[in-house]
């Protein structure tokens, strides 16, 4: 994980931190997956209860998955509610959804929510 992006409660993403893009180099030629860290930001909870937003940040993260040839994502979304579970699920399955057949995957979060 050399690099990381946060999710706005509108869709929006945003790449935080160093990219280390020479990290990301040698990962590839080596055969090691990139996968960077997505944290829901300061939205915490508001993209998992928004369809539209929360289908369009599927798709952004699809697409950036092809584009900068990513192996998945880590989800990292903190600061939940426990009602929360439900959405965090659905987001995870809808992008596991669309990123399986780009043969990428998506990752479930690292601490229990």
């Amino acid at each position: 994980m050399p690099l990381w992006y946060s999710l706005s409660a509108d869709a929006g993403l945003h790449a935080l931190g160093c990219q280390h893009v020479a990290v990301r180099a040698w990962a590839r030629a080596h055969g090691v997956g990139v996968y960077p860290l997505i944290i829901s930001g300061y939205s915490n909870d508001a993209i998992l209860v928004n369809p539209a937003p929360h289908a369009q940040s599927v798709a952004e993260l699809a697409r950036l998955a092809v584009q900068d040839r990513y192996a998945g994502f880590n989800i990292d979304f903190e600061g939940l509610w426990n009602t929360d579970e439900g959405g965090l699920d659905a987001f995870v399955a809808q992008l596991a959804t669309a990123l399986h057949p780009l043969g990428t995957k998506s990752v479930w979060p690292l601490a229990p929510h």
